[in-house]
């Protein structure tokens, strides 16, 4: 599944977020209550100024601004779907925003909304997606209909497990997501809901102040809904070389992630670099004959340039 979390990690709707984090911070601007979040989940701000922050173990860390405004140059390579044994180049500018306000927030994973948080934990809105597939790109496929536009929408349970003495930290996560599909403008289609429970391992500083490492490990399950609208083969679309087949919910994919955030010493350029090992092996639907591959790689490659920081810094950290 293709999971924003957004470049980096993913390119998922990462367009889709920051232009809406863009237009949003337009509008509420300093209502949003600062905060001082830890870039790209990492546990390191993102750039150097002369405000401090007092954290709760009585430390300091720089102030990151309140909010960051930049644009980019993304690609990335990712299979047509879960199953699949064809993938596809995308190449894309975004823009891009980051904002470390206490409800809002949004960085190079996409656009949260925290809800509640607390000493060790945290519960906030995320999302995920994917693009768009023609059915006369991918043979299994060919006859079918496409695969449209797919948007993940719902909340995400954050604990922190442990932190390490090198600054690592490892948390346990829990999304449970609304799925949407839409093969056309204005026509949007229910596609039943994901799970996905997670184990994430970030560490700022990796080989260098300005470098941070990520990596996760997170299983993906589906209902009937979006399992069908992959894997399922009605009758009339069933051939020769494609029986008909019904989609079952379940476990839809395990994937391993391992990513690099790296910052210039100014903060005013970022690139990231991601790779996903995904696999179906034990999958629901692993037997469907639209499925021609059980392990797959992707990767993204991005390039950011910030042109705006705010004056007014965040001032709480999570």
């Amino acid at each position: 599944m293709r999971t924003t979390q957004a470049l980096p990690m993913r390119i998922n709707l990462f367009l889709a977020s920051s232009f809406v984090a863009l237009l949003v911070f337009s509008v509420c601007g300093s209502r949003q209550a600062q905060a001082a979040t830890p870039s790209a989940e990492t546990g390191a701000t993102s750039t150097p100024q002369t405000a401090k922050i007092v954290t709760d173990d009585g430390g300091t860390l720089v102030a990151p601004a309140l909010y960051e405004l930049g644009i980019g140059l993304g690609a990335a390579y990712f299979p047509h779907y879960p199953g699949a044994n064809q993938s596809k180049l995308y190449i894309m500018p975004f823009p891009f925003a980051i904002v470390r306000g206490r409800v809002l927030q949004s960085d190079r994973r996409g656009m949260r909304a925290r809800l509640f948080t607390g000493k060790s934990f945290d519960i906030s809105m995320s999302g995920a997606g994917a693009f768009p597939v023609k059915s006369g790109e991918n043979k299994a496929r060919e006859g079918m209909q496409d695969l449209g536009w797919i948007g993940q929408g719902g909340p995400k349970l954050r604990y922190e497990v442990t932190t390490f003495e090198d600054g690592g930290l490892l948390r346990l996560g829990f999304s449970v997501r609304m799925v949407v599909a839409s093969r056309k403008i204005f026509e949007i289609d229910h596609r039943g809901t994901v799970f996905e429970p997670e184990l994430v391992y970030t560490r700022p500083n990796t080989f260098s102040d300005q470098t941070d490492l990520y990596a996760s490990l997170r299983t993906s399950f589906a209902t009937r809904g979006l399992m069908s609208y992959y894997y399922h083969v009605g009758a009339s679309e069933a051939t020769a070389s494609r029986a008909a087949y019904d989609a079952q919910p379940g476990l839809l994919e395990t994937t391993a992630t391992f990513g690099l955030n790296i910052r210039s010493a100014n903060n005013q350029h970022r690139w990231f670099v991601s790779t996903d090992l995904e696999t179906i092996e034990g999958a629901r639907n692993v037997d469907s004959p639209l499925v021609k591959s059980k392990w797959n790689a992707s990767v993204a490659l991005a390039y950011i340039w910030t042109f705006y920081e705010s004056k007014e810094k965040a001032s709480v950290v999570y």
